[in-house]
């Protein structure tokens, strides 16, 4: 069975739909995408300061990925941290939030062969 990105982004949570976009850049280039998991996912929370709690949040994507231009050999896992900010989480009126991602040293294989192929 084939990985379906449509499927994936209808379900897709991340903010800006920003993993759909990373598999989709995959896909165009001719990368075989297998599987995408979600492991981990914690919350807590934090003192934000003037008297109000925000709350903290990680979760770990796994992209798995099975072939590269040139290289149907090519195995490998781009492992991904997810974390979330938000700020007076116990405020109802504003709820400023970031988000962002990193590639985690697990995959730094990985990466050296999509660099090597695009510049990924």
């Amino acid at each position: 069975m084939s990985f379906d990105l449509d499927v994936f982004e209808a379900a897709d949570t991340t903010a800006d739909l920003m993993l759909t976009g990373t598999l989709r850049k995959l896909l165009r280039r001719g990368y075989g995408v297998v599987d995408v998991e979600q492991s981990g996912g914690a919350s807590e929370p934090f003192d934000a300061g003037y008297g109000t709690t925000g709350e903290r949040s990680t979760r770990r994507w796994e992209i798995r990925i099975a072939g590269a231009p040139g290289r149907t050999d090519f195995a490998g896992v781009l492992a991904v941290r997810e974390t979330g900010i938000v700020y007076g989480a116990d405020d109802p009126g504003g709820r400023p939030s970031r988000r962002w991602y990193e590639l985690l040293p697990d995959c730094v294989e990985t990466v050296k062969v999509l660099k090597a192929h695009d510049g990924y």
